[in-house]
Order: C-alpha cells, then sequence, then structure tokens
C-alpha cells in the first residue's frame, strides 16, 4: 500500500494550560501510514477558540434575550421593511414571522397612524436613537390595539446605519387602568366640586344673609354688636369666595351651568377681555354634551393652549373651533404668537406636556404643530368611545351644578 495520510477533525471543549486555566480548542489530526497500511506517525494541528467561543456564547444569550423578551423586538430596514420577528411580536400582533418579514412596518398600524411609520423612518436616517412614543398598533384580525414604540439604530463596523430595531410593548391594559383612574378621579372630584357648590356654597350663603339681616337689626337698635356681626358678615362672603375657588378648581363649574359650547365660548370672552387680544369661538352646533371627565378635559386643554399662547407667544388672536368628526369630537386651538421650536417639545416648559398627557391618558390624539414666527396649531381629537351622551343631550356622570353663589 501506497505511503499516505488520513485528516479527521477533532473539537474538544475543555482543555488545559500549563497553569490550570481552561481554554476551548480545535483539534485537527492527521495519520501518516506507510507503504503496507501501517500508521507511522501522527500530527496535530491545535487551535485556540476561547475567544470564539466566548463571542458565540454571548451572541448565543443575546439571540435569547431578543426571542424571548416580554417585548416585541422587530428588525427593519431605513425603508420601513420588517427584517426579523420574535416571539412576543408574534404574540402581540397575531402574525406569524413568515408572513410579516419582508412586508413595510405600515401593516401594523391604522392607516390614519402612518405618520408614525414616517417619523420611524424619519428618525432611522437621522441615526438617532428615538424617545419612547405611543401609538395605535393593528393586530392580524384588525383589532386596534394600544402600544409604546422605540427605535434604536443598527450600525456596522464603519459605524454606518444598516438598520434599525423597533421594541413594541402592548400597554392596552395599563391605558385602559389608566383611563378608569382618571375617570373615577374626574367623577369624585365633580362629585366634590357639588358638595362645596350646592351644599357647603349654599349654606354659607344662608349664613351670610341671615348675618346681613341680623345686622340691620342691631345697626337700627344702635348696639355695639353691629360692627361685631358685619366682620362676621365679612368672614362669611370670604369662605364663600374660597369655597367657589376650590370648587372651580375641582371641576370647571361653567360647564356644569351652561354646557361646553357655551363654557368654550364664555372661555374665549373672558380672554379677549381680560388679555386685550382677540379670541374667537367656532362650533357649529349649539350644544356638543360629552362624558364629564371628557367635557373636563376639552375645557382644560383650551384653558392650558390659551395660557401658553398668552405667557409665551404674545400672539393677537387665538381662535378655538369645536366640532364633532366620525368617531368623537375635535378641538383647535390656534394663535398667530411667536410660536416655538415643536421638535424641541419634550424640554420646552410651556405646559404642553400637560397637554399631551391629558389627550394620551383619555386615549385621544394630539398634534401641535409650530415654527419660530409662525405661532402654533393645537389638534385634539377625543374618541368616541369615551363619549357617553343621552338621548337628551344632557351628559351622563351626575346631576347638573346650577346653584350661583
Amino acid at each position: 500500500m501506497r505511503a499516505g495520510c488520513q485528516q479527521r477533525n477533532l473539537q474538544v471543549d475543555r482543555n488545559y494550560r500549563k497553569d490550570g486555566t481552561v481554554i476551548s480548542c480545535e483539534w485537527y489530526n492527521s495519520a501518516l501510514y506507510d507503504g503496507q497500511g501501517r500508521l507511522t506517525s501522527i500530527f496535530s494541528l491545535v487551535l485556540d477558540i476561547t475567544a470564539r467561543r466566548q463571542v458565540e456564547t454571548v451572541m448565543r444569550e443575546l439571540a435569547s434575550i431578543v426571542e424571548y423578551s416580554a417585548d416585541a423586538i422587530i428588525g427593519q430596514t431605513g425603508d420601513g421593511v420588517i427584517t426579523s420577528w420574535n416571539r412576543s411580536a408574534e404574540r402581540i400582533y397575531g402574525y406569524p414571522a413568515a408572513e410579516v418579514i419582508g412586508r413595510p412596518l405600515a401593516l401594523l398600524l391604522p392607516p390614519d397612524e402612518s405618520g408614525d411609520v414616517e417619523r420611524t423612518v424619519r428618525q432611522f436616517h437621522t441615526g438617532s436613537r428615538g424617545q419612547e412614543f405611543e401609538t395605535v398598533g393593528r393586530r392580524k384580525d384588525g383589532t386596534l390595539i394600544e402600544v409604546a414604540m422605540s427605535l434604536s439604530p443598527i450600525r456596522n463596523e464603519g459605524y454606518g446605519l444598516t438598520a434599525a430595531s423597533m421594541i413594541v410593548r402592548d400597554i392596552t391594559e395599563r391605558k385602559r387602568l389608566e383611563r378608569e383612574i382618571l375617570r373615577v378621579g374626574a367623577e369624585e372630584r365633580r362629585r366634590l366640586s357639588y358638595e362645596l357648590h350646592d351644599s357647603l356654597g349654599q349654606t354659607l350663603t344662608g349664613i351670610a344673609f341671615k348675618a346681613k339681616a341680623l345686622q340691620g337689626s342691631l345697626v337700627k337698635a344702635a348696639s355695639p354688636l353691629a360692627k361685631d356681626l358685619g366682620e362676621v358678615a365679612t368672614l362669611v362672603s370670604g369662605a364663600i369666595a374660597e369655597t367657589r375657588r376650590l370648587a372651580q378648581g375641582l371641576h370647571p363649574l361653567e360647564i356644569e351651568n351652561a354646557g361646553l359650547v357655551a363654557a368654550l365660548a364664555g372661555l374665549a370672552a373672558k380672554t379677549q377681555h381680560l388679555f386685550g387680544l382677540e379670541c374667537i369661538f367656532h362650533c357649529s352646533e349649539t350644544k356638543l354634551s360629552a362624558a364629564p371627565a371628557t367635557e373636563a378635559v376639552l375645557y382644560r386643554i383650551t384653558q392650558e393652549a390659551i395660557h401658553n399662547a398668552v405667557s409665551h407667544g404674545s400672539p393677537h388672536t387665538i381662535e378655538i373651533e369645536l366640532s364633532r368628526i366620525a368617531d368623537g369630537l375635535q378641538l383647535f386651538v390656534r394663535d398667530d404668537g411667536k410660536g416655538f421650536d415643536a421638535a424641541a417639545i419634550e424640554s420646552s416648559g410651556m405646559g404642553l406636556r400637560s397637554i399631551q398627557h391629558r389627550v394620551r391618558a383619555h386615549g385621544g390624539t394630539l398634534k401641535i404643530r409650530s415654527q419660530p414666527g409662525e405661532g402654533t396649531r393645537i389638534e385634539c381629537s377625543l374618541p368616541l368611545a369615551e363619549l357617553l351622551v343621552d338621548g337628551g343631550g344632557q351628559a351622563a356622570g351626575g346631576p347638573p351644578l346650577t346653584s350661583d353663589l
């Protein structure tokens, strides 16, 4: 038999250095035979693969973290095409990976939320790590869910942008609980406002009336106690004013007394009178009633928008518009003031985060458009699911506050 060799690859996981250090090695063994086929020698090539094994272990751990994360982790190209899909993405959206990979991210959003896809693509091309934002997602069966999204760019060795990963968390239940807490809180504030205004307030009004009448009698009788009783009447009047202030702070009484449309019209007139600017209110309907919490949110948002405009924008004109849309109520507040950089909204001190919180907590949408020198436009929509109107146009949620201190 001719002399020759056979080669085989033997991988050994654990090996030991002289100092006792454990390393991982790959062994490549070659056997040499003589002409009669007898083994004459063995040559071994040993490669230290410890570092490679460590990298592989880390990669497996990272892959496992992604695959079994409680949040959906979705890979995408710079154009918003889905490239990877973990188990939680399948659980949240209902699509298996084979049905979404290669398809556009817009598949996961309702048509009217396509602006969020544009936002993620814009963030990708700027290379910035996007802040978390909340939006509406669409499952395979068409069900709409509330989700929180954040985008992270993926770079190659040359630090160039190659792809992006999106982390998505289903916050539907959390948002439902938030809305329930807000609803209960709003109802409780309304109840307390009612008690202060129509119970304590009326009692104090009666005391003030009696004190004034008694003071008049004492004055006629030239009693020295008339002056003291006059001071008591003054103190009671102060308590009445404080009660009104507290009641108004808990719940806008203008809505209870006149309805949302009239309350916003009154707010516009009051703004025009106090600040000497033109404040116009538009509404094609004389009544647009809703659940008390929804009406209070719309009123407070309008108050906040006016306050921001007057305090920071120096406008000449503010316009307020309320209208009914197919799935709820829509509010616009526009001004021709200084405007601001809308991209810096999160760090601004203009109270806009308060508006954002109110709208998001009630399941609504908010768009704020502004540029320096171009004024500000705030658009708020609250969904029909938040509106509870009975056949007579009276907002549900308790008795109206009709007393006037």
